[in-house]
């Protein structure tokens, strides 16, 4: 029986293949087609680990992971501590992914004047007591202090 694979695989494969009573058909990669099988090698894995739901596969697959970063550094002659280096300063500035925040949308000071308030009050989504909202003379709400925006729209009329 033959098999096609077509892709990258790690250093020792093709002896494993022999050990295993197998014989492999294999090339050496120039550096152009080595970073596409880099790339291909990278969303393989990444797709992988998307697709694991057991633990122990999660971690192999994220293991592979990080070796096709590796060996993608590696080929851009980046050293990996540098990376790692530049990994903690980033989270130290901007933080990690562990706090899962999910960013739905912004709006800026215009969209919040030509709209009466920011984007919670905007799609009635605001959860800020009716009691603490700004209104205008006709009672609709005119923005508030609100917690997800700090510059909020506040319009000088009295609350209702």
């Amino acid at each position: 029986m033959k098999k096609e694979f077509n892709k990258l695989v790690r250093d020792k494969i093709p002896e494993l293949i022999e050990e295993n009573g197998e014989y492999s058909l294999t090339r050496t990669l120039n550096n152009k087609e080595y970073e596409k099988a880099l790339y291909d090698k990278l969303l393989e894995e990444v797709s992988e680990v998307i697709n694991t739901n057991k633990k122990e596969e999660t971690e192999e697959e994220l293991a592979d992971l990080l070796e096709v970063v590796r060996a993608i550094a590696d080929f851009k002659n980046i050293d990996v501590s540098d990376v790692e280096k530049l990994r903690i300063s980033k989270k130290k500035k901007r933080g990690g992914f562990y706090k899962r925040i999910y960013l739905e949308s912004t709006c800026d000071q215009n969209y919040i004047d030509e709209n009466k308030g920011c984007l919670l009050c905007v799609n009635n989504s605001c959860k800020v007591p009716t009691s603490e909202k700004m209104h205008d003379e006709y009672g609709k709400p005119a923005g508030h202090y609100c917690v997800g925006f700090k510059n909020c729209y506040v319009k000088k009329f009295s609350k209702k």
